[in-house]
């Protein structure tokens, strides 16, 4: 994901499919288990795992990636957290 304001590059999200059930017990344990599931995996991917957000230093402190995962700007999506493991 690219957000764009006119010409310049804001922020860059990159994410990775992962196939989850949309259970806490199916959460990998971490993001290096989630790699692997996403890479390895013959499952369909069911949601994205992120694994990078980067905001323009000048645009940090904007709350710049929380809105852009909230769908507030144009073409992004709203993503939904799963809650955390345990």
């Amino acid at each position: 994901m690219a957000l764009l304001d006119g010409e310049v590059l804001v922020a860059e999200a990159q994410a990775l499919p992962v196939a989850w059930d949309g259970t806490t017990a199916d959460l990998p344990a971490g993001w290096d288990e989630g790699f692997v599931r996403g890479m390895t995996s013959e499952s369909e991917p069911t949601c994205l795992q992120a694994l990078a957000i980067s905001v323009l230093p000048s645009r940090q402190g904007e709350r710049t990636s929380r809105r852009a995962e909230e769908g507030r700007y144009p073409g992004s999506v709203k993503l939904t957290r799963a809650p955390p493991p345990g």
